[in-house]
């Protein structure tokens, strides 16, 4: 149904599944070569562009990239601002852009891979936090928080120091670049009381306690978070999906494929988003989805029918752009002046010293917190472009990951 269109029609292809999986399935139904179109980065660890190009190749599409350098990327931005009556946080708006762009110039009508995470459990967390809430679920929430306490008596550069010691120990694929932050946020999962609660902390990037947003009191409990309502007996994951679907998905997902198609003039399709595809995939068993290690279970099954294995199995990444390098190199005097504290002082909507804490960590190269930045210079540079006189509320807090 999603290829029926009497203009002409392509698929942007990054190379993981979901865009892999939409891409083979329409060039099985086409008697002629479905134009995809991929994205790249020079010079990064997150160029997908050569993965795109294989499974191109091997499912016979008539492929098209284009590789995007920083200055690109700062040329682009104050136009995109402009385009959005809402700031855009989520960093593939960029990308996404740039991507309908290069397709609009061959077809008018696009399909993507958008979804595909969101029913068939794509992320890290879909894998990982069902396993820690039934390994943790049975120690009582006292002694948790105790351990909790404990965890986090010890600070996370001492902690990173004690993982330095037994690393040489420690298998590859274990080994992790900030250990003493990922325990200190274990240690917040520990002493969370519910199901619902771990998983707030979980999609929650900005602490309460770093006092973001102005006019909130340190450790202010979270007024606009609630699982969506089920009816029936579902697991943590089931709700998970549903929660994730019908809020996040729904105001920022889609509404990001919108501005960034529209904004070139492309009608962007998602045919996971038909209504028998979401039906269908929440009648599903969670083992369908997630088995062991692996999400997205039944899908990467279907694409294995027409793509091999080696040439989809690898870390998940999407259009995403390499900007915690780029934050410290060519997009670092940008950021310095959205991140000026005298002018995010004088707005009144934010504080501007949390905002200076985690900037100067992530220069030094101790942290990655491109998470916690740029849905911040995002902000800044709507306002900025949209003027001082703009009506301006932070009531909802999910674009700064502030719940």
């Amino acid at each position: 149904m999603r290829k029926v269109s009497d203009v002409p029609l392509g698929v942007l292809l990054s190379g993981g599944i979901d865009s892999s999986t939409v891409l083979a399935l329409l060039q099985q139904e086409s008697s002629r070569a479905v134009r995809s179109f991929s994205i790249g980065f020079p010079e990064s660890g997150l160029d997908e562009a050569p993965d795109a190009r294989k499974i191109a190749a091997h499912i016979g599409s008539d492929h098209t990239e284009l590789y995007m350098a920083p200055d690109d990327i700062i040329e682009l931005i104050p136009s995109l601002t402009r385009l959005s009556d809402q700031p855009q946080s989520d960093p593939s708006y960029v990308s996404n852009h740039v991507a309908y762009r290069l397709s609009g110039q061959s077809v008018t009508v696009t399909l993507a891979g958008d979804g595909g995470d969101e029913l068939f459990a794509g992320y890290h967390r879909h894998r990982w936090l069902p396993r820690v809430c039934r390994q943790l679920g049975w120690v009582p929430v006292g002694i948790r928080k105790q351990g909790a306490r404990a965890l986090t008596a010890v600070p996370p550069a001492t902690w990173d120091k004690v993982f330095g010691i037994i690393e040489p120990a420690v298998p590859p694929r274990l080994r992790e670049r900030t250990p003493g932050a990922k325990l200190h946020r274990f240690a917040r999962w520990m002493a969370c009381a519910s199901n619902e609660e771990m998983y707030r902390v979980l999609s929650t990037r900005w602490e309460p306690d770093d006092r973001l947003v102005v006019g909130c009191a340190p450790g202010q409990p979270p007024t606009d978070f609630a699982f969506v309502p089920l009816n029936g007996d579902f697991n943590i994951l089931e709700r998970m999906l549903a929660h994730e679907l019908v809020t996040s998905f729904l105001h920022t997902q889609l509404k990001k494929v919108d501005r960034a198609s529209m904004a070139v003039s492309v009608e962007a399709r998602t045919p996971f988003m038909d209504y028998r595809v979401v039906e269908f995939a929440f009648t599903l068993p969670p083992d369908l989805k997630v088995r062991g290690e692996t999400g997205k279970y039944i899908l990467r099954r279907v694409l294995h029918r027409y793509v091999p294995e080696a040439l989809y199995q690898r870390p998940k990444m999407g259009f995403h752009l390499p900007l915690s390098t780029w934050l410290r190199g060519p997009l670092r005097e940008w950021a310095e002046d959205l991140l000026d504290p005298s002018s995010i002082r004088q707005e009144g909507l934010l504080d501007p010293d949390p905002i200076r804490v985690k900037w100067q960590e992530h220069l030094s190269g101790r942290r990655d917190r491109v998470d916690h930045l740029w849905p911040v210079l995002m902000f800044r540079s709507w306002l900025k472009h949209h003027g001082p006189g703009v009506s301006t509320t932070l009531d909802d807090r999910r674009l700064l990951g502030v719940h």
